[in-house]
């Protein structure tokens, strides 16, 4: 993803206009003939919609959090296994 940081009041007042209109639901952003350009997501709809996927992985995968929980293997840092990563190629 990348982040712009709107500064302009025109470009501000248009981006707080299409999150009043998205309201709680993606905007698809078209050109008149039609021709998709993207979306536009509101923030709490993007956080709720993560929220919701962290819980459905966390219900279906229930048995092997359970598992790691209970496992006395420290694991492995991010560092350590970024190495092994670069290591495979």
């Amino acid at each position: 993803m990348v982040r712009r940081t709107v500064k302009k009041k025109p470009e501000l007042e248009t981006l707080r206009q299409l999150a009043r209109a998205a309201g709680k639901n993606e905007l698809e952003l078209a050109e008149p003939n039609g021709k998709v350009l993207g979306y536009f997501v509101p923030a709490k709809v993007r956080e709720e919609r993560l929220y919701q996927e962290a819980m459905q992985y966390a219900m279906e995968n229930r048995e092997e959090l359970d598992r790691r929980s209970r496992s006395k293997d420290p694991g492995i840092s991010t560092k350590e296994l970024i190495k092994r990563l670069k290591a495979l190629g």
